[in-house]
């Protein structure tokens, strides 16, 4: 994945503050490779180092309403599953046999 700079999030979640984002999470033991999915299919992917509250702060900060974020079930992310949560997102765990 390509390192993606935060100016081009906020320019990715322009025009689209009002429509549902899905996030999905690949949770490995340094970082966090990240999806970004909008309403009209398009996607931006970024790749954050490891930092529960930081990740919840980053969202809250892009000011955009999110149905859900996805991540794969596994040790590493059940920490910052546990964070989402408690900050009010949803937070669905995928059995990695079950993604293609």
């Amino acid at each position: 994945m390509v390192k993606t700079r935060v100016a081009s999030i906020h320019q990715f979640v322009k025009d689209f503050e009002a429509q549902p984002f899905c996030i999905g999470i690949d949770v490995y033991k340094r970082s966090y490779h990240v999806a970004i999915r909008r309403a009209d299919g398009k996607a931006v992917t970024l790749v954050c180092p490891v930092d529960p509250q930081g990740f919840v702060e980053q969202i809250h900060r892009l000011s955009i309403p999110v149905s859900a974020v996805a991540y794969e079930a596994g040790p590493t992310g059940f920490g910052l599953a546990r964070v989402l949560r408690s900050a009010g997102i949803e937070t669905l765990m995928a059995a990695p046999s079950r993604i293609p």
